[in-house]
């Protein structure tokens, strides 16, 4: 990928993991990378241009969707969870799920839709 190209909100994956690209300058890019947690990486143009960096596309759920979810918070990991508010301005993590009384927030890449 281009560094020219990147543009701020744009999911890529960067060293295998899924990320956010949470800031643009014309000398950097600075990716919100969520690994074992989440961590901030800022890199030139050149070290952009030099990493392995693709876009990717999210899935997308809608609101009372009934979902799969796969990610780290183990009281719901492997459980089907509802989707109970969505909120796109944050951008990592935009569905609120829940399961009983637990509940969390997820990112698209937490959560696998469930085919009936």
């Amino acid at each position: 990928m281009k560094f020219k190209d990147a543009k701020i909100d744009m999911w890529v994956q960067y060293e295998h993991a899924n990320a956010r690209i949470y800031q643009m300058t014309e000398t950097s890019c600075t990716i919100k990378v969520q690994k074992t947690h989440v961590e901030f990486v800022t890199l030139s143009p050149d070290e952009f241009e030099n990493k392995d960096i693709r876009i990717i596309e999210p899935p997308t759920f809608s609101l009372h969707d009934n979902c799969l979810y796969m990610g780290k918070y183990t009281a719901l990991k492997n459980k089907i969870v509802k989707i109970i508010q969505i909120d796109n301005e944050l951008t990592m993590f935009p569905y609120r799920i829940m399961v009983a009384d637990t509940d969390t927030w997820a990112n698209p890449f937490e959560l696998q839709k469930i085919a009936y």
